[in-house]
């Protein structure tokens, strides 16, 4: 099986109310490319999830999106430890009772007070950790999506790949009547440019003999051949093909640019031409592949 890097997969959590929506999504890129996108608070494990996702995903532009319901953010405010300040308050009035002279606390030294200040951290840890525990279950789904449309994506190439091997097949049986034809056509002219009634059967061989060399394919058809056998290969071994196969197209255009200039004939020319079509289309969908 082969992976295109077209994907996408999501995930909703809920955690005391809390609701945090996971989306990731992939498209082709050349090389690697990851941007995480999540509010403030969750910015902590950017750096695991992104080593998470680097484990499991090597090429193509990665986009995670982590939203939490900003009305929910909003009350994870600091609160006042009231257990604490009840106790603090009862033994600063033992003390003012004994010594009644003595200057009473600021609120700014009962807030610095340790533990007097309850801080949110806790829940934005379960949050992280919630998320941390999920996001590989996320990134699996990414990649099964990216197995469906990279499915999609062989049967498509290797159903052009069929064709360009018809194409190369029909070619192969022209060249035998190609031959014949043009050997019919350079002794007629040579007969009615001598004028003569008997041709000169070494010349016109050596005529010939120059056609044959100058329009000569089958070297190209064969690399053709090769090129489709391999390619076929590739897609049924499976795994990160896309560059293989990319190159193995560049090979295939360069042949068919080959047969369309050497070859005199207009239905081998017209093949190549639907060769060269055929080949562009699958070049543009391996782009997609990794």
């Amino acid at each position: 099986m082969i992976y295109s890097m077209t994907g996408y997969a999501n995930k909703n959590l809920n955690l005391d109310g809390f609701l945090i929506q996971i989306d990731i999504r992939s498209i082709n890129f050349r090389f690697f490319d990851l941007s995480i996108k999540s509010p403030e608070p969750l910015r902590v494990i950017d750096q695991e999830l992104r080593q998470k996702i680097m484990t499991k995903i090597t090429r193509g532009k990665i986009e995670l999106r982590i939203h939490c319901q900003e009305s929910e953010l909003a009350n994870l405010q600091i609160k006042l430890n009231l257990n604490l300040l009840n106790e603090y308050l009862r033994l600063e009035q033992q003390i003012k009772d004994l010594t009644p002279n003595v200057e009473s606390s600021s609120i700014d030294k009962i807030i610095n007070f340790p533990g007097m200040l309850i801080q949110p951290t806790s829940k934005y840890d379960e949050i992280n950790s919630m998320i941390i525990n999920e996001i590989d279950t996320v990134i699996n789904e990414l990649i099964i999506s990216q197995e469906i449309e990279g499915n999609k994506l062989a049967n498509s190439i290797l159903s052009k790949i069929t064709l360009i091997d018809e194409i190369v097949d029909k070619c192969i049986k022209l060249i035998p009547k190609i031959s014949l034809d043009y050997q019919l056509k350079l002794k007629h002219r040579l007969l009615d440019t001598l004028n003569e009634s008997i041709i000169n059967e070494q010349r016109l061989q050596q005529e010939f003999a120059y056609f044959c060399q100058k329009s000569d394919i089958d070297e190209e058809l064969t690399r053709l051949k090769s090129h489709i056998k391999q390619c076929q290969n590739l897609i049924q071994q499976g795994g990160m093909i896309g560059k293989k196969i990319d190159f193995m197209t560049q090979e295939m255009n360069r042949e068919a640019n080959t047969i369309s200039s050497k070859s005199s004939s207009i239905e081998i020319i017209n093949y190549a031409v639907e060769l060269k079509f055929l080949i562009e289309q699958i070049r543009e969908q391996i782009q997609n592949v990794l």
